[in-house]
């Protein structure tokens, strides 16, 4: 049985309601200290299939100082010039762009690259002064450089889908990308960009049938959906055509249209059930992406489908300390799954054996051993790399009194700090302590 991730508003609503607070700031041009020179990064800008000529290649970083900050701009010589966003690279007559040593990189900071304007194959020397594609790349290796874990980037309506969606938790416009600075929040920022990989193909372009683990399945025709939904505005000639009135009306963030494409796709993401059907007929005859959807669905929200790892009728679900997912299966087994990739930890089978009986309810202890409620009342443990303890299952405790006929005993189980179990007994009024 499969389960899924699903990315929408409700996930981002603690991080908008503090970025509220802080929008309107200055794009930050800092450095931070023990950033590294960045050596060669290379690729193209496309609106559909045709190149955008001329566009501005902006190269930032998410803030790491409160949610709504604004990104910094990391380009800071070799630039061809400079507009709100910070130092900018022009992409060429095919639409191809190079950062040449030209850029810092502060090592563990997550970065996206952000195209604006630029001909994206009008008439004459015509601009569309709305266009903005995004991609991010992800976080600023060890080395300082992403030449060798991102050799080449494709910028075009697909990866600014994938990444707007990924990132939807973490963005309030295309210049304010960022998080608080606390592990936790940095954990979070992080697993959010390396989402971003399950959904498309960066150096590619393209939106992925399956995560590169294998074992999981990105909405791709609902991504390229959505990037024909916003090429529409992108090949052409900008607020002013038809397109993009449409689209900007449709993808306004309450009473407050947004003026540039990738703030329209992050509004999508934050309100998936808003005007669907006016936005699926803003696709061209010729739309650029397939496979698309072949009719208008419910809602805009995107999800991933993950399988395997003993996934079989799966009833509760936790999070341990290392963001992996645990679930209780009710054929007497656990799945396991990164919580960033979503690969497989479990076998096939699941992992068995510790006394597992009618496996219920699942809770997670600070060590991250993780702890099974079944249903024949007793409490099953496993470690966090998913062997039994040796002296499970446990009872007493008041965990032996047997169920009435219609209700689950033990039901529930929650940790204290100092480790201690706690798990409710539904059939006899009463809380059980290991």
């Amino acid at each position: 049985m499969p389960i899924s991730s699903r990315s929408s508003a409700l996930l981002a609503l603690p991080a908008l309601a503090l970025a509220a607070l802080l929008t309107g700031c200055a794009l930050q041009t800092t450095a931070s200290p023990g950033s590294s020179q960045g050596l060669a990064l290379t690729g193209t800008v496309h609106g559909g299939q045709p190149p955008v000529v001329g566009s501005h290649v902006h190269l930032l970083a998410a803030a790491v100082t409160g949610y709504g900050a604004a990104s910094t701009s990391l380009l800071t010589t070799g630039t061809a010039g400079s507009d709100s966003f910070g130092g900018f690279v022009l992409t060429d007559a095919a639409g191809a762009f190079s950062i040449t040593g030209d850029y810092t990189c502060v090592v563990g900071t997550q970065v996206y690259v952000l195209a604006t304007q630029g001909n994206p194959g009008l008439p004459g020397n015509q601009t569309n002064p709305n266009l903005a594609l995004m991609a991010a790349i992800g976080q600023c290796p060890a080395t300082g450089n992403f030449v060798s874990s991102v050799p080449f980037i494709s910028v075009n309506e697909v990866t600014t889908v994938a990444s707007v969606y990924a990132l939807s938790g973490y963005m309030t416009d295309l210049s304010h990308v960022a998080s608080s600075g606390t592990p936790q929040a940095m954990t979070g920022i992080a697993n959010a960009f390396a989402t971003v990989n399950n959904l498309v193909d960066i150096s590619g372009g393209g939106a992925l049938a399956t995560t590169p683990a294998g074992n999981g399945t990105p909405p791709q025709t609902e991504i390229n959906t959505l990037a024909n939904i916003i090429a529409s505005c992108v090949n052409s000639a900008g607020a002013s055509s038809v397109p993009c009135t449409a689209l900007f009306a449709n993808a306004a963030n309450g009473s407050t249209q947004p003026t540039d494409t990738v703030t329209a796709a992050l509004n999508i993401a934050h309100s998936p059930a808003s005007n669907i059907a006016n936005l699926f007929a803003l696709q061209t005859a010729a739309a650029p992406f397939a496979p698309t959807l072949s009719a208008a669905p419910n809602d805009f929200t995107v999800a991933i489908t993950y399988t395997g790892g003993g996934l079989d009728a799966p009833v509760s679900i936790a999070i341990d300390g290392n963001d992996n997912v645990w679930m209780v299966n009710l054929n007497t087994s656990l799945s396991e799954f990164n919580g960033v990739t979503g690969a497989a930890l479990s076998p096939s089978t699941g992992f068995i054996g510790g006394g597992l009986f009618g496996a219920f309810a699942i809770g997670i202890d600070p060590l991250n051993n993780a702890w099974v409620v079944n249903q024949n009342t007793t409490v099953s443990k496993f470690t966090s790399s998913g062997a039994p303890d040796p002296g499970s299952p446990f009872s007493g405790g008041g965990l032996n009194n047997p169920p009435s006929a219609n209700v689950l005993s033990p039901r529930d189980v929650a940790f204290d700090a100092a480790g201690n179990v706690w798990i409710a007994n539904a059939s006899t009024g009463s809380v059980t302590e290991l």
